[in-house]
């Protein structure tokens, strides 16, 4: 089979997926990433992606704030979808931004929302919670 080493878009979204482990062959140069809907727990294998812009992973089962920490390292990333994921605990999902702003602080929109200059406030208060 031919590596597609020129993917730039791969929607993934309810394929049960448990891991992201298979997505190095793309790496290089893949921008928007569809995995919603699956049965993801875990961020890895994603900080090699740093042409990744978007990454929409709603309704699978995210439950472990630290798991956010792994998308600092994909600079380019500016849009994500966390909305369905245990770890949204608030009542409204907008209080759950600052949580994800405070872990990947290159993020521009969560869950289909610009991120606001208050919400970038909030985050930043946030650094007792990240010690």
């Amino acid at each position: 089979m031919p590596k597609l080493v020129n993917l730039k878009i791969l929607s993934l979204g309810r394929n049960k997926l448990r891991n992201l482990k298979y997505l190095d062959d793309v790496s290089a140069t893949l921008e928007c990433l569809w995995v919603s809907y699956n049965q993801l727990e875990r961020l890895d294998h994603l900080a090699n992606m740093q042409k990744l812009h978007t990454l929409l992973i709603a309704n699978n089962k995210i439950k472990n704030w630290d798991e956010l920490k792994k998308l600092e390292a994909c600079s380019a990333l500016k849009v994500v979808m966390f909305a369905g994921n245990p770890i949204y605990t608030a009542t409204r999902i907008s209080e759950n931004w600052p949580m994800v702003v405070r872990r990947a602080p290159q993020i521009d929109s969560i869950d289909g929302t610009m991120v606001s200059a208050q919400t970038r406030t909030e985050a930043e208060a946030l650094d007792w919670l990240m010690t």
